[in-house]
This record gives structure tokens, C-alpha cells and sequence, in this order.
């Protein structure tokens, strides 16, 4: 297996990172608390009153606009990172992403009308998906194998605390649920919130980092994360845009598509999938069909100074086809080639 020694300097490096997995999580969830304020309606002359058709329609419209827009400039960040840090690096692209969220954040807080609050939103969406492509591909760079996935992970669990920090800042349930008199009701609805947070946060937001910054070689790493994520935002547009109309019209029924979609994802996860559990980023590659080069000489393998000697196969599991467990060979210096 591939080793498990990580160091001080492996963890500051991921906590460190992690302050833009908070950002990130702060800024997408943070709408969601906003529009549940009274006050943000009547500051940029929105209706919170049904009866008035035509006006209500209209807001709708302003909140799905709101809500998505984030995700349009999602998109556009995480392919913009992807060529920038592979060309400038991936540190002096952190500071740019920071700047940038600065510039978001502050128009946001500063919007006098709700056109400046959308091009805000697209704004800090732009700088969260460069937070949310880069930090796991750093982490993965400089995490040992039996490691990665715990320390890639702190960047999906550092989203939570980016959600609750938004929570906290917009209080969203107590302005939409603190009329209500039926406590056990109120109680249960929390619970279940902070449950589907919690499993969303383990699960489904750690995973796709971890996966994704695993499977692509160093030389389209920032590329192929930047277009996975970019298709993870394309993909949330349609839920953003859709889900004030969905909710009005169906309502607790729109939740089946968020029990539907994942079930799909189990089968195809198992089909197609290959397990990294354990794995250098090198041998990875050999999963996926890159040819892996010993560099220093390894026993039983043909080969002059053990230079431009091809690594056994691997099958999913990451074993070798023809005997030879890659996973034993963590100590020889590997190449893809």
C-alpha cells in the first residue's frame, strides 16, 4: 500500500487551502439566506405579495436569476483557472481567485439595485469555482497516497462550515419558519436540514473532489478538473433556475428528482468507475491505460538500469493482470510516459 506518513507540513498546506473551500461554500449559500429576508425585497422593490400576478411572476424570475447566475460564472471560472494555473502556477492563481472574490463580495454588499447584485453574483461565482477547482488539485499534489482522500477531503467538509456560516449570517429559518407555533414540527424540519447537509457534505461534495482531482495526469490535471467542474455547474443551472417554479407547482415532489438522479449515479459509479483507494497519482494513471515507467530499477523486471521498463497492467482494483501488485511497489520512482 502506499504510504501513510504525512506530515505537519501536509496538513497546514490542506487547512490552509481549505479557507477557500469556506469561501466558496459561504458564497453560494449565502443567497439562499438573503432572499428569505423581507428586507431584501423591499430594498430592491421586489413583491413578496401573490395576489399581485405580474409583480410576483416578475420576482420569481429575479430570484431564479439570482440563484443562477452564480453557477453561469461558475462555469466560466473553473475553465478560466484550469489554463491560468497550469501557465502562472497554482499559488499565484489562489491570490488571483481571492482577489477577484474580494471584488465580488463588496459590490455584492454594496449593490444599490438588483442588476449590480446579479453581476456581483456571477462575479463571486466566477472566483468560487477557481477556489473549488483549484484547492483539491494542490491538496492532491502534495498529499501522500493512503492520505489524500482525508486531506482532500477536509475541502468538501470545509464547505459546511462556509453553509453555516451563511446560515448563521442570514438567520433564514427563523425569518421564514419563527411565526410558527407548531415546535416538534420546527425541530424535525432542522434536524432533517442538518442531516441532509452532513451526508450531502460527506458523500457527494468530498467525493467528486477527491475523484476528480486523482484521475487526470499532471499535464491536464488544472484542465480536466476545470472542465469536470464546469459541467458540475452546467449541470446545476437547469435545478437554479427551475426550482422556484418547481417548488410552486409541484412542490415536495421536485425533492424526487434529488432521490432519482443519484440512484442512476450508483450504477454508473459502479460501472464505470475504477477504485484510487490507496494509489499513487502515477498509478492512477496506469488505470486508465497511461504507460508507467520505472526510473531507479525495480527486482524481476527486464531492463537496462531498470530505464524505459514498462509497469505491469492494472486491472480496477488496482492489481496487477499478469501478478505483480502495483501497490507493493510504492518505493520505485514512477513515470508516465
Amino acid at each position: 500500500m502506499g504510504s501513510t506518513r504525512f506530515s505537519f507540513a501536509n496538513i497546514a498546506i490542506a487547512l490552509a487551502l481549505s479557507l477557500g473551500s469556506i469561501t466558496y461554500g459561504y458564497d453560494f449559500s449565502i443567497i439562499s439566506t438573503t432572499v428569505g429576508q423581507a428586507s431584501w425585497y423591499a430594498y430592491f422593490g421586489l413583491t413578496a405579495d401573490a395576489t399581485q400576478a405580474s409583480l410576483y411572476k416578475y420576482r420569481n424570475q429575479i430570484i431564479a436569476t439570482v440563484f443562477g447566475i452564480f453557477s453561469a460564472g461558475a462555469i466560466f471560472g473553473a475553465l478560466f483557472v484550469g489554463w491560468l494555473c497550469d501557465r502562472y502556477g497554482r499559488r499565484a492563481v489562489l491570490v488571483v481567485a481571492a482577489v477577484i472574490n474580494i471584488i465580488g463580495g463588496a459590490l455584492q454588499c454594496g449593490s444599490v439595485h438588483i442588476g449590480m447584485s446579479i453581476a456581483a453574483r456571477f462575479i463571486t461565482g466566477f472566483s468560487g469555482s477557481m477556489f473549488v477547482t483549484l484547492v483539491p488539485i494542490y491538496i492532491a499534489e502534495v498529499a501522500p497516497p493512503a492520505t489524500r482522500g482525508l486531506l482532500i477531503g477536509q475541502h468538501g467538509a470545509f464547505f459546511l462550515i462556509g453553509y453555516v456560516l451563511a446560515a448563521w449570517v442570514g438567520a433564514a429559518i427563523v425569518a421564514n419558519y419563527g411565526s410558527s407555533t407548531n415546535k416538534a414540527a420546527l425541530a424535525a424540519g432542522v434536524a432533517m436540514l442538518f442531516g441532509y447537509i452532513v451526508f450531502y457534505s460527506s458523500f457527494v461534495d468530498t467525493t467528486i473532489y477527491v475523484y476528480g482531482a486523482e484521475i487526470f495526469p499532471t499535464h491536464i490535471r488544472a484542465k480536466g478538473m476545470g472542465w469536470c467542474l464546469s459541467i458540475f455547474f452546467l449541470s446545476t443551472l437547469p435545478f437554479l433556475e427551475s426550482s422556484i417554479t418547481g417548488f410552486a407547482t409541484i412542490g415536495w415532489k421536485y425533492y424526487l428528482l434529488f432521490i432519482i438522479l443519484p440512484s442512476i449515479n450508483v450504477v454508473l459509479i459502479k460501472l464505470f468507475c475504477p477504485e484510487t483507494k490507496g494509489l499513487s497519482l502515477e498509478e492512477i494513471n496506469g488505470l486508465f491505460n497511461d504507460k508507467l515507467t520505472y526510473m531507479d530499477g525495480m527486482d524481476g523486471m527486464d531492463g537496462e538500469d531498470g530505464m524505459d521498463t514498462p509497469g505491469p497492467d492494472l486491472d480496477a482494483s488496482g492489481s496487477s493482470t499478469n501478478g505483480t501488485d502495483m501497490r507493493e511497489k510504492t518505493d520505485a520512482k514512477i513515470q508516465v510516459v
